[in-house]
Order: C-alpha cells, then structure tokens, then sequence
C-alpha cells in the first residue's frame, strides 16, 4: 500500500512494516541478489557432481554414463554463464543516494540501514 505523507512517499506491507521508496528497491534488490547467487551456488554445485559422477563412470568403463554427465555439466555451464549479469547494478544506489554497497554485497539492504536510509 502507498502512502503519501506531504511530499513524502511511504510504502506498507501487509504485515505492517513502513518503507522509503529507496529502501523497498533496497529490499527487493537484495531478495534478488540473495536469489541469483543461491541459483549461481547451486548450478556449480550440480556442475561439480556432474563432473565427479562422469569421472566415477569413466573409471568404471561406463563411457555412456560418462559422456552423458560431461554433456550435462557443459550444459548446465553455458546456462549459468549469463546469470551473474542479472544481479542488479551497485551503482544505482551510488546515483540515487550516495550508498556505496560492495558488488558481492549479499544483503544491499543492509548498507541503507548502516547509513540510517531506512
């Protein structure tokens, strides 16, 4: 829900909480980081077992097995090659509100609240 205050724009979620304009991007962008890299965590966990798995199946003579799980991990690379290019640009909040937040920042949230923004 919006709420406007004078010139000021305020936002409540359903549960109560009040937020700035800068602050609500600040959460939404950080749900987004925090998303992206669990994704980006994940895939080259998968993309190590893949490879073990290939490795373990080679060594066994399994070449079938083998290959398969070689082809699944080049797969899953090239899927995850342009996902770290979605994590949403620092540099936005240097613009809006002079807020160096760190690239690998997982919690960009936080940097508002340390500069008393929220």
């Amino acid at each position: 829900m919006q709420i406007r205050e004078g010139s000021i724009v305020r936002f409540r979620c359903h549960t109560g909480h009040a937020f700035s304009i800068e602050t609500l991007i600040a959460e939404v962008n950080a749900a987004i980081v925090t998303g992206l890299w669990d994704t980006l965590r994940a895939v080259e966990e998968k993309i190590m077992l893949l490879r073990q798995m290939g490795e373990l199946a080679e060594t066994q003579r399994s070449i079938k097995d083998a290959e398969f799980c070689r082809s699944q991990a080049k797969s899953a690379e090239e899927r995850l090659k342009p996902l770290p290019e979605l994590v949403p640009d620092p540099g936005l909040y240097q613009l809006i509100l002079n807020v160096t937040v760190p690239r690998n920042a997982p919690d960009v949230a936080q940097a508002f609240f340390d500069r008393g923004l929220t």
